[in-house]
């Protein structure tokens, strides 16, 4: 009995030493995430609610009689209650396309120069400074007043900005990411609209 017992501790010995830091490492859901996945994410997140055609995310088509409805015509009546439509807009827009496009500028601020060169860098920003600006311009035209100048932080009582001004300063910070809009883009299979194309991302800014 007390070899079983000298040969046991040996083995828990042996095992507990072993480095198994990696199995507390889900493969599947990764603490870090690089700015081109970020920024892919944004876009289908964004892409996949303007173009639903579910009444529980999207009900524009009905409201604006593009669409008609020939049972339960609830929806095309404004039912926004029920359904929490515009919860669900705004959780989307903010929690999801904004906050990804936030933190997708901080990874490319982060990355040395010497793995990404500044213009590509500064180029980078201004897509997904543009794509930002496109999805506050979709908020304000929906709600008026929103969070603007402290959206995206830690007070979970942001004051809302004007609507007007925050027109205003999406137009001055257009015209800063079509200036910055001059090197490269690394982010050819992430840019899910235009493959990387410099060129069509200054047609859409100066688009809108």
């Amino acid at each position: 009995m007390k070899k079983i017992l000298i040969f046991s501790c040996l083995i828990f010995t042996f095992f507990s030493c072993e480095d198994l830091t990696e199995l507390n490492v889900d493969p599947k859901n990764p603490l870090v995430v690089e700015s081109g996945p970020l920024f892919a994410n944004s876009i289908v997140e964004l892409f996949d609610l303007m173009a639903s055609t579910n009444v529980n995310d999207n009900n524009f088509r009905l409201w604006s009689q593009y669409w008609a409805q020939t049972t339960y015509s609830d929806e095309s009546n404004y039912e926004l209650n029920e359904r929490n439509v515009s919860g669900r807009t705004w959780d989307k827009l903010y929690a999801t396309v904004v906050k990804d496009l936030r933190d997708a500028k901080k990874f490319v601020a982060t990355t040395t120069d010497e793995d990404v060169p500044p213009a590509e860098k500064a180029t980078q920003t201004a897509m997904a400074d543009i794509l930002e600006i496109f999805t506050y311009h979709i908020l304000v035209d929906i709600f008026g007043d929103i969070p603007y100048t402290d959206a995206i932080g830690n007070d979970i009582t942001p004051i809302y900005d004007n609507d007007e001004d925050i027109y205003n300063t999406l137009i001055t910070k257009l015209d800063v990411a079509i200036n910055n809009l001059t090197g490269t883009s690394t982010w050819d299979a992430y840019d899910l609209i235009y493959g990387g194309n410099v060129d069509s991302w200054k047609k859409l800014a100066n688009s809108l």
